[in-house]
């Protein structure tokens, strides 16, 4: 509890990343959005909003936060909430929060729903 304190009186390190993916399928789009990121000491969240801009409800059913370093892709084994349902012509914001990412190396964003996957990568 005595981190979590700390962390609350830690004013955060901004990123800004702004980095859009759109995914079409067969009954419209669904976008996924990673704007910023927030660094507080050696904890990362990434903020993003995921998108339905079709006629049905989606399921999302995995959210990753990879990094890639040469040649090796590693599952951050990030912490989200996230609602398993998007319904149509809705969108919702999320947060995605890892301890420490190396500062090398692509960052990808991966949501996987029903409907396909959509990576964001920056």
């Amino acid at each position: 509890i005595a981190k979590l304190g700390e962390l609350a009186a830690t004013t955060p390190k901004t990123k800004s990343i702004k980095e859009e993916k759109t995914m079409a399928s067969d009954d419209g789009e669904i976008v996924l959005f990673v704007d910023h990121s927030l660094q507080y000491g050696r904890f990362v969240s990434f903020v993003y909003q995921i998108e339905n801009k079709s006629d049905k409800p989606i399921s999302i059913t995995n959210i990753q936060l990879l990094q890639k370093n040469k040649e090796t892709e590693v599952d951050m084994n990030a912490s989200h909430e996230l609602p398993p349902r998007l319904m149509a012509d809705q969108s919702v914001d999320g947060v995605v929060t890892v301890k420490a990412l190396d500062d090398d190396g692509e960052v990808t964003l991966r949501v996987t729903t029903n409907k396909g996957v959509i990576d964001a990568t920056w």
